[in-house]
This record gives C-alpha cells, sequence and structure tokens, in this order.
C-alpha cells in the first residue's frame, strides 16, 4: 500500500469562513468534505478558522479582528447569508480586501455585482443539492482546485 507525500515545505494560508450560524450544519458537513483535500494540496498548508472556533462570548470587534487578520475568505453562501446583518455590515466589507473564495453552499440569487462570475458551483449545482455521496466529493474537489487557482494566480506561493 502506497502513502501520499505530503511536502512539508507547503507555503501557509491562514483562511476565514464566512458563514450564517442558521447553516452551521451544512457548513460542517461541507468543510468535512473539503478538508481532505485541502490537507493533501502539495503546495499551500491551510488553516481554517470560523467564528465556532472562538471562545464563547467572543466580542463582536474580536471576530472581526480574526477575520480581518486572514488574508483569504471562504464564503458559503446561502441564503441566510445573504440576509445576514453581520455579513452585509462586516464580512463583506472585510471580504474586499482578501482573496475571496465564495462557494453555493445553498441556492440564492445575490444582488447584482456580489461575487460577479466567481461564485464556485459544480455542474452548475449548489453544495446543497449534490445528489450522493460521490458527487459531494466532487464538489469538494473542486472547491479546493479552484482555491488553489486562485492562490496561485494572486502569486500566493511566493510569499
Amino acid at each position: 500500500m502506497s502513502t501520499l507525500a505530503i511536502p512539508a515545505n507547503r507555503t501557509p494560508v491562514s483562511v476565514g469562513v464566512s458563514f450564517c450560524t442558521k447553516d452551521a450544519n451544512i457548513k460542517e458537513e461541507f468543510l468535512a468534505y473539503v478538508k481532505p483535500h485541502l490537507g493533501i494540496d502539495p503546495t499551500y498548508d491551510y488553516d481554517l478558522w470560523d467564528s465556532e472556533q472562538s471562545l464563547p462570548g467572543l466580542p463582536a470587534n474580536q471576530f472581526k479582528t480574526e477575520l480581518e487578520a486572514r488574508p483569504v475568505m471562504m464564503i458559503l453562501i446561502s441564503p441566510n447569508w445573504a440576509m445576514s446583518e453581520p455579513v452585509r455590515t462586516i464580512e463583506l466589507l472585510i471580504a474586499e480586501s482578501k482573496i475571496r473564495i465564495p462557494v453555493g453552499l445553498r441556492r440564492v440569487d445575490l444582488p447584482t455585482g456580489v461575487f460577479p462570475g466567481q461564485m464556485i458551483l459544480y455542474k452548475n449545482k449548489f453544495f446543497e443539492e449534490s445528489p450522493n455521496t460521490a458527487f459531494k466529493q466532487q464538489f469538494a474537489l473542486h472547491v479546493s482546485k479552484v482555491m488553489r487557482q486562485r492562490l496561485d494566480r494572486e502569486g500566493w506561493h511566493t510569499r
């Protein structure tokens, strides 16, 4: 049996995950699929952070500080996310200066100009629409590939 050798000198990437707390269950499901793909990336060593990893009672300004400290934002898009007050007042503003990885978690029609042509789907489906486990695996693999391509395009591996 062979094992995949992961290079020790991968470039660290700190990623803030933006999501609506109403979508916590599907966020966890999605991350359970995508983390193994990110974990074997030969170029990047991903560290994902979201608000659920905080200590209980984290002040709002600390949440903002945590997101601002991460140069990459994985944005899990859903109707709940689009209607969330913290998203509209804090997270979208922070995302403007980041490498953005918007992922279609649940079907939603975003306002014109919000992530035009950037939202990641797989075969024109949102993650929640995945018909089976194999499709969810392929969705997650696709997200990891697009994420790597965007980081490469930004020259992240040379930092």
